[in-house]
């Protein structure tokens, strides 16, 4: 089994539709971010899920477990500055 850490991310503004937010998880800060153009380590997550080869059985139950919202999904697998927060809302 594989994995790795990077920070997830979303394009949806409404934290209510992501299918994590009512799950237990930690939600008490949103930081929303400007990750610059045509940054090479910002990934699509359907599109990075077909570069693993990941099996369609593994990226639905990811999809459902997070609300449907997976076409809204991004993975950075850099670091991301605060210069580039643009907001922090508690």
């Amino acid at each position: 089994m594989g994995g790795f850490n990077a920070p997830w991310l979303t394009s949806d503004p409404e934290a209510g539709s992501q299918g994590w937010a009512g799950g237990g998880f930690k939600t008490a800060v949103r930081i929303t971010v400007q990750i610059p153009d045509g940054d090479d380590n910002l990934y699509h997550w359907p599109e990075m899920a077909a570069l693993l080869k990941m099996d369609p059985t593994w990226y639905q139950a990811l999809h459902q477990a997070g609300g449907g919202g997976s076409d809204d999904w991004y993975v950075y697998t850099g670091v991301i500055p605060p210069a580039w927060f643009l907001d922090v809302r508690a």
